[in-house]
């Protein structure tokens, strides 16, 4: 009998029952539910504590297999929002969890830290190097499956078409853009 390997590491269960501790400092589910769901996901801080990184704030322990089970289980939490969710409407809640990613990872020690021989890295960053690594690696599986299912529009985009508008992205004068957007704002102001 063949049983099906696992792709991911993380995905792999261990036989020693010493590798398996419960945490010092475990994720909890909100006790208050907020109105806004988001706020009530287990790695979003939501008022629960002062961080700059409130839309990661999960402990950084376990090392780096222990942060990537971690990860994949917190993209399975977002994803499993967004489906119930149910809006079609696009939010930044991405956004705002890749940005708390990178600052933890700058509170972690960032690319100093990064440069260094993996066994030399401190068990917080490498637990936080693998919660970013199974949360973006978990949403990269799901994104696959979108775009292979639902893509077909993005056939008809040529990788120049890409190219043209990164480029264009890249020149863009966003001082010019705020300084039309608030002249225009004061304009409807002033009519009513």
């Amino acid at each position: 009998m063949t049983t099906k390997s696992s792709n991911t590491p993380a995905d792999r269960k261990d036989s020693t029952p010493e590798i398996q501790s419960k945490p010092a400092n475990p994720i909890k589910r909100r006790r208050h539910r907020s109105k806004y769901p988001f706020l009530n996901l287990p790695f979003v801080a939501g008022g629960r504590t002062k961080t700059d990184a409130g839309h990661w704030h999960v402990p950084a322990t376990g090392g780096y297999m222990g942060g990537y089970r971690t990860g994949q289980a917190m993209a399975q939490a977002f994803l499993k929002f967004l489906r119930e969710r149910g809006s079609p409407e696009p939010d930044n809640y991405l956004s705002m969890i890749a940005t708390s990613f990178m600052i933890r990872f700058e509170q972690e020690g960032g690319v100093q830290m990064e440069k260094r021989p993996i066994r030399d890295r401190t068990e917080s960053f490498s637990s936080l190097r693998g919660q970013y690594c199974g949360f973006f690696n978990t949403l990269n599986y799901w994104l696959t499956a979108s775009v292979n299912h639902f893509g077909k529009n993005l056939d008809a985009v040529t990788e120049q078409e890409l190219i043209r508008r990164a480029n264009e992205g890249l020149g863009f004068d966003e001082e010019a853009y705020y300084d039309d957007y608030v002249k225009n704002f004061k304009k409807r102001l002033k009519e009513g």
